[in-house]
């Protein structure tokens, strides 16, 4: 096979690759790698489409091929990283991906992904600056702004945070199936299951191998539909009467700051300006018709 056919071959792949044909790719992979089997692009490549096919014993062999074959270190250590994580094999995972970051310190991909793996560890506080520091390197990586999607995904959006990151992201996104994927996955986790039924449908038919989104699809399915019906209005009316509570408590350091007190000096009037906050954040309660007691 000749150069020109080497690079018309390899082109082939990618694009399948691209489409998210990573069937299609790793049968064209395989017949490339009997020409050339020490060619360590093509064994990352062949990697990578294991990866994504959920064949993690396959992707792993492979991709230390790649890394033993001298294949650029940093991306096969992170392809690695990630691997190990759908695996459960944490420890070796973050192991893989500060071997990265060794070499590329200043990679948003990489950062945003071990903000993701602390995310999931459940250090929240060191996973949101990590990937603050992604997007400080790099504003419009995809990477950063989905882990971030991911971050905000289950909290309450009082205050937009959520829906900025989600603004920022669909303007830059031409993935039209992940669009509607996010999409789907904010109405469900606003219990709108009606909604979230209809864009992950649409983002199946523009992706019909993903299996996250059947996974979705037939969790939504077997929800009781009227039920989480009624739980999202009382959800969102519950929100919306504590954040007025939320603003009326703030009024305490509004009028700390209006009188020109410090937080020492404040400890002096705590407890009768608390009094009077009480007061007012039950009329302003009262006025908004939250009941104050229970029977």
């Amino acid at each position: 096979m000749s150069a020109m056919d080497d690079q018309k071959e390899l082109l082939i792949i990618t694009n399948y690759i691209e489409m998210g044909r990573y069937q299609h790719a790793v049968d064209r992979l395989l017949g490339a790698l009997e020409q050339r089997p020490s060619d360590g692009h093509l064994v990352y490549l062949y990697a990578f489409c294991q990866y994504c096919l959920d064949r993690y014993e396959e992707a792993f062999d492979a991709c230390k091929t790649a890394l033993t074959g001298g294949f650029r270190p940093d991306t096969c250590y992170y392809l690695l990283s990630k691997i190990l994580l759908q695996m459960d094999r944490y420890q070796e995972a973050e192991a893989n991906l500060l071997t990265a970051l060794d070499i590329d310190p200043e990679n948003a991909e990489f950062l945003a992904f071990y903000g993701y793996l602390h995310m999931l560890l459940g250090n929240n506080h060191q996973a949101l600056e990590l990937i603050n520091q992604a997007l400080e390197l790099d504003p419009g990586s995809l990477s950063a702004l989905h882990y971030k999607f991911y971050y905000y995904l289950g909290m309450d959006d009082t205050y937009g945070l959520r829906s900025k990151v989600m603004d920022t992201y669909f303007s830059l996104s031409t993935n039209e199936s992940d669009r509607f994927l996010k999409a789907g996955m904010l109405d469900y986790y606003d219990f709108d299951y009606q909604g979230a039924e209809e864009n992950l449908r649409q983002a199946f038919q523009l992706d019909p191998t993903n299996k996250y989104i059947l996974k979705l699809l037939d969790e939504i399915n077997r929800k009781p539909r009227i039920y989480h019906r009624w739980k999202r209005v009382i959800r969102r009316r519950v929100l919306g009467k504590l954040a007025v509570a939320r603003a009326v408590l703030n009024m305490k350091w509004v009028l700390f700051k209006g009188v020109g007190l410090t937080w020492e000096t404040s400890l002096l009037f705590t407890v009768p300006l608390a009094l009077v906050v009480m007061i007012v954040a039950g009329l302003i309660l009262i006025l908004h018709g939250v009941p104050l007691w229970t029977k």
